[in-house]
């Protein structure tokens, strides 16, 4: 395996740290892959309809007063971890009858993120597509200010933009030819954070999938705005939303970004490697808000991606009290997110000429 371009950090690390080896310390841990339905329509459900009603809530309140910044803040909160059952649907949601579909009846289309937009999200788990330019969720983020600050203005434009993709371009994809409905779909159709990541083109079954949930998105689009348009709703709501997802984007980035570290380089790794590269954010139990559904447990989640999140805690604890000193999943615990973000790597050692690239 190539490790040219790997951060020296993540080599010391994998020779520092004993053997990934974790089946014998969780033979008994097969209850942790069950996932409990009425927590999931619970926690799901009471979310969505909280982040409904505060949005509601803001857009009747005084533009720009604090009581709507309130709100709008409570409600990002909320959507933010609506939003993040996405991610138990891709891994777990089959598991339980009906919830995939009422994800994106309640929430994917409403919100314009369909289900179908994460279905990529397995290969990110793949000891072959992990880290590379063919994982959509990877990129080679670095700790100067451009990375912390720029998603600021870019995060603004993007509700706007996902109006445009999922809200009115469904409406003229049958009419825009082959090729361009294929460009859209590898590079506008995917919950992705690499710059460089092209979907794959889709086969049949996918294809249908795309049409019937773009189509699910336009018509709810659509029938927004014939009711505004009435009067039975108010513009201001769309601006609430609005608001609410600019917040709820810029919480993921974060989230993202202190999920790894980030040192792959765009080479292959091991799955010890992989493991390392990834996060355990323990401190505050506030943090919760920035990681909502157990994202907090990334790297535990890279090691054991069957286990549903409200296992996640339970199992950390049990890990860490049968783990030995020198496993590589302790060297992947950081206490919040500053600790996090001072793992990524600076802007030189990713450059490709570089010789701190250069393993020794």
């Amino acid at each position: 395996m190539n490790h040219a371009r790997l951060h020296p950090q993540l080599l010391e690390s994998d020779a520092a740290t004993g053997g990934l080896s974790f089946g014998k310390y969780t033979a008994d841990l097969g209850w942790a892959s069950k996932p409990y339905p009425l927590i999931f329509w619970t926690d799901f459900l009471a979310s969505s309809s909280a982040g409904y009603a505060l949005i509601y809530w803001s857009s009747n309140l005084p533009l720009f007063s604090w009581s709507q910044v309130g709100a709008v803040l409570l409600a990002a909160i909320c959507m933010f971890r609506a939003c993040m059952f996405m991610h138990e649907a891709v891994h777990s949601g089959k598991e339980i009858p009906g919830f995939t579909t009422a994800f994106n009846l309640y929430f994917g289309f409403v919100n314009k993120l369909p289900l179908y937009i994460y279905d990529v999200h397995r290969a990110h788990h793949l000891q072959e597509y992990y880290g590379t330019e063919e994982d959509s969720e990877y990129e080679l983020l670095k700790r100067d200010l451009p990375n912390l600050l720029i998603p600021i203005v870019v995060t603004a434009l993007q509700p706007g933009l996902m109006i445009l993709r999922f809200g009115v371009l469904p409406w003229f994809l049958p009419f825009i030819g082959e090729r361009v409905r294929n460009a859209v779909y590898q590079r506008a159709s995917t919950f992705a954070l690499n710059r460089h990541y092209r979907r794959p083109l889709p086969d049949a079954a996918e294809r249908g999938k795309w049409y019937w949930q773009d189509a699910a998105c336009a018509f709810c689009h659509l029938v927004f705005v014939v009711l505004c348009i009435t009067g039975v709703l108010s513009w201001n709501l769309l601006w609430a939303w609005y608001a609410v997802a600019v917040v709820t984007m810029l919480a993921n980035y974060y989230r993202v970004m202190s999920s790894h570290a980030y040192w792959t380089g765009f080479s292959p790794t091991t799955r010890k490697q992989q493991i390392l590269d990834s996060l355990t954010v323990t401190g505050s139990p506030w943090l919760c808000w920035l990681y909502p559904v157990g994202l907090r447990y990334h790297a535990l989640h890279h090691m054991m991606p069957h286990v549903p999140y409200h296992h996640m805690a339970k199992v950390h604890r049990i890990l860490l009290s049968r783990l030995p000193d020198d496993h590589p999943y302790r060297e992947t615990i950081v206490d919040g997110f500053l600790q996090a973000y001072r793992r990524l790597p600076t802007a030189a050692v990713l450059e490709p000429d570089s010789k701190v690239l250069q393993p020794q």
